[in-house]
């Protein structure tokens, strides 16, 4: 039964940061102005660790009487998963905050069609956009119809949709 809960253990130890980062969002009203987001992200991967530790107690006290060597290594592999957890979600949450592509392709996927000019008059930075633009077109992602985009391939508006919805989960004022 304790190999049952350290699976379990582990599975929740990878939601540990989203969970942290929403509460702090949500409850404490953290991170509102865009350039404390990132922050806020590294911060509850931080904070993160006292939970993650908390349940690690209650595992090896529901291991026994284990070598404490058995629980030395199982905490460093807990540890290590945590903190890979953490970094993949801090990337996630950095592409929902920074990537102009994954906006372009939810735009462009919710109406099936885009036109130009709206792509282009909704961001700053003409040059970025037409590197985004063509870099989608080169993998195929969207296509271009006169004047319009259309999608393509769809491979990234699933992950686009992800990140999407998780921003939109995070901050729902928004």
């Amino acid at each position: 039964m304790p190999r049952l809960y350290f699976l379990l253990l582990v599975c929740a130890l990878t939601v540990v940061p989203f969970l942290i980062h929403l509460a702090l969002v949500r409850l404490g009203g953290w991170s509102r102005a865009s350039g404390n987001r990132q922050k806020c992200a590294v911060v509850s991967s931080g904070i993160g660790i006292l939970p993650a530790a908390l349940l690690f107690y209650i595992w090896c006290g529901s291991v026994g009487g284990d070598p404490s060597q058995v629980k030395i290594w199982a905490g460093i592999y807990l540890f290590l998963v945590y903190i890979l957890a953490s970094y993949t979600y801090f990337h996630l949450f950095n592409m929902s905050e920074t990537a102009r592509r994954v906006r372009i392709l939810m735009e462009s996927s919710r109406r099936d069609v885009t036109r130009e000019d709206r792509i282009t008059n909704s961001y700053t930075g003409d040059k970025q956009i037409e590197i985004r633009i063509e870099r989608l077109l080169s993998l195929k992602e969207l296509h271009k119809n006169g004047s319009r985009y259309v999608t393509g391939r769809g491979i990234l508006v699933f992950p686009a949709r992800v990140v999407s919805w998780l921003h939109h989960f995070i901050f729902p004022d928004e």
